[in-house]
């Protein structure tokens, strides 16, 4: 078996020891007990290390199974040598569906680009410190300015022109003037993503750091809003003007830092984080025009399904490529999905999500990481599964310092 699904197993063990002296996270209790009962043989594992009188010395192999001597170390430490061929099958069965079913439940599914082995990374933290993942935070700001904080129990909500209610439960949250459209804010915070229905049924769903500006209900004109930070965007089709044979649908406009998106109905992200120097629209469904610049007489190009466009400062033309849209909108269903992702990129989106400063020492890291995890993971959690690198990361209060 291989140290990095031996590692996984060690994670558990660790989980197990934090169990026994009372300082599992909520979230790590949960992990370990969906674990434990996913399986009769990770039950009897959970049972006989509860019952075992060297869980620490255990547990300290995990601190040093970087390499392959430290695993022949553990065999031995276990005498797995001194038992039979058919007995130390047994064992090693036993902990390589462990470690598969951890994987599982973590939501964590890492491959390396390379074949290359690499090190783990190093997590360093003070004791017990460890920084809770983000969740459903957000505020709503009126066209008088008020604000207020939105319930972090609701996941999003529902503009109906006559009234803004949550979307779980109905229950509302201010009455509007179905005659007169005002202009509404919702804004995300770091470590914070939320939900909105508009009044013409479109939904958007806002990343951590973001914030949409739209009405209160839409004219029979075109419908505008205007987007900072990443959106998942599913527009609803809306006849608008009668016309012969028909109506003419009402467009929908995206308006972000110098760029213009253009649909009728379909299903498309925007990423225009002022940390990037490239705006990204990414089509999942239907067709967009894309215009550089927020005239709508700019330079532009029609995207299909699977493809990216691509505005750069200072460029004279739009790229477009082709991508995995399900690893760029995978955040919307709560997951990191890295697909051959630089550290330094991967980084922005934990500190993002985390509500952390990244700090770098040393020479800038050019690794790169491909996989998905759950975004309900703790941040030193993330770190543990990020054992693909040379980097050493270390959490000081709200400072994640990378070595």
């Amino acid at each position: 078996m291989d140290n990095k699904r031996m590692h996984r197993v060690f994670y558990i063990v660790s989980l197990i020891q934090k169990h026994l002296d009372g300082t599992l996270t909520a979230n790590e209790q949960k992990l370990l007990i969906s674990w434990r009962d996913e399986h009769p043989a990770n039950r009897q594992l959970f049972e006989e290390l509860l019952q075992a009188k060297n869980i620490q010395e255990f547990e300290a192999s995990y601190l040093s199974i970087n390499t392959s001597r430290a695993l022949v170390d553990f065999k031995r430490r276990y005498t797995l040598e001194q038992k039979s061929p058919a007995s130390i099958r047994k064992i090693l069965i036993k902990i390589s569906y462990a470690a598969a079913v951890l994987l599982v439940v973590t939501g964590a599914t890492w491959f390396l680009m390379d074949r290359q082995p690499r090190p783990t990374v190093t997590t360093v933290a003070l004791e017990h410190q460890d920084i809770q993942p983000g969740g459903n935070r957000a505020t709503l700001t009126f066209a008088d300015g008020r604000t207020i904080d939105l319930s972090e129990e609701q996941t999003g909500i529902i503009v109906n022109g006559e009234s803004i209610s949550y979307q779980e439960d109905d229950i509302e949250i201010e009455n509007l003037d179905a005659k007169e459209a005002k202009q509404l804010r919702l804004a995300t915070p770091k470590g914070g993503m939320y939900s909105v229905t508009l009044s013409d049924g479109t939904q958007v769903w806002l990343n951590a750091e973001s914030t949409l500006e739209y009405p209160s209900h839409f004219g029979t004109g075109v419908r505008v809003v205007r987007l900072d930070g990443e959106a998942y965007f599913d527009v609803a089709k809306v006849e608008g003007a009668k016309r012969t044979g028909g109506h003419l649908l009402q467009p929908f406009i995206v308006i972000s830092r110098g760029q213009r998106v253009e649909v009728l109905g379909t299903k498309f992200n925007v990423s225009v984080y002022g940390d990037q120097p490239e705006l990204k629209t990414t089509l999942v469904e239907g067709s967009v025009r894309l215009v550089q610049g927020e005239n709508e007489k700019g330079p532009s190009v029609i995207l299909k399904p699977g493809q990216q466009g691509i505005v750069s400062e200072g460029a004279l033309a739009i790229g477009v490529k082709t991508v995995d849209t399900e690893s760029l909108i995978a955040w919307k269903d709560g997951y990191f999905y890295f697909n051959n992702t630089p550290t330094v990129e991967l980084m922005k989106e934990v500190a993002r999500w985390y509500d952390v400063e990244v700090v770098y020492k040393g020479k800038m890291p050019n690794d790169t990481f491909s996989g998905k995890v759950k975004r309900n993971t703790t941040l030193m959690g993330l770190m543990e599964i990020l054992q693909l690198s040379t980097i050493n990361v270390k959490l000081e209060d709200n400072k994640l310092i990378i070595n």
